[in-house]
């Protein structure tokens, strides 16, 4: 209430040398100026006084480990859900937990974590924005197959942005369509990923989804060629593990 007061004093001064100056100078321009000057000044001190405010709020005076928490249930899980919908719409998700005030901003920013869920259907540009900022934290990309499109051209386009990331990589969820294209361009799509070098890479998961029901994961999604490398692979980790230092 004090800082209120506070700032409605000071905006009844600043209107009062406003008038004063107006009223002192004939030259149209210099007082279009004076006053360009002294509404700028009122702005300023009106923001720094809600920015004071904000601070003194229950949300406002949460310490940064506990907002990055909160910026990171607000998003999580928002990927892998509700196939239909148009998935690009949740890009505002990020866009309205960041820029609700200066501090929030940096502090999403300054958050790997936040960054490091991505879906390849993105615009190109978001998804090197979300890369750039992500850093070096581990990726989850996630990949809905729709019946729009060529799944050749799609296989090209998508294994380019996972080898971008591969290094990285640490968790990849397909998403595909069961009426959308032959079962075997799915197998040579999973077939390509796990061809390549992923280093960090934890969850690997390949899901049907039919139109009229749930998901539901269908294990003959999976080629033979791909188990036997998933296969192979666990074996040499295995080996590696087990193998005397």
């Amino acid at each position: 209430m004090e800082q209120r007061v506070l700032v409605m004093e000071t905006l009844d001064l600043l209107k009062q040398q406003m008038q004063e100056q107006i009223s002192g100078v004939s030259d149209v321009d210099e007082a279009s100026q004076n006053l360009e000057r002294l509404q700028i000044g009122a702005t300023i001190i009106q923001t720094k006084i809600l920015n004071e405010e904000n601070v003194l709020t229950p949300v406002g005076k949460l310490p940064n480990e506990m907002l990055l928490k909160v910026f990171e249930h607000c998003v999580e899980g928002v990927l892998n859900t509700d196939i239909n919908r148009e998935r690009r719409a949740s890009l505002h998700l990020w866009t309205a937990i960041i820029h609700t005030c200066a501090r929030w901003r940096l502090l999403g920013f300054q958050h790997r974590a936040l960054w490091s869920e991505i879906d390849l259907t993105w615009p190109r540009e978001t998804i090197d924005r979300f890369l750039v900022l992500s850093g070096e934290h581990p990726l989850n990309l996630f990949l809905t197959l729709g019946p729009e499109g060529s799944l050749r051209c799609a296989r090209r386009v998508y294994l380019s942005l996972v080898k971008k990331c591969a290094p990285r990589l640490s968790g990849l969820s397909i998403s595909y369509n069961v009426r959308s294209g032959s079962m075997w361009g799915v197998e040579k799509l999973l077939d390509d990923f796990v061809s390549l070098k992923l280093p960090v890479l934890q969850r690997f998961v390949a899901i049907r989804r039919p139109m009229s029901q749930g998901p539901t994961t269908i294990s003959c999604v999976i080629s033979p060629a791909l188990k036997v490398r998933l296969y192979l692979r666990g074996r040499a980790r295995t080996s590696r593990l087990a193998r005397p230092s």
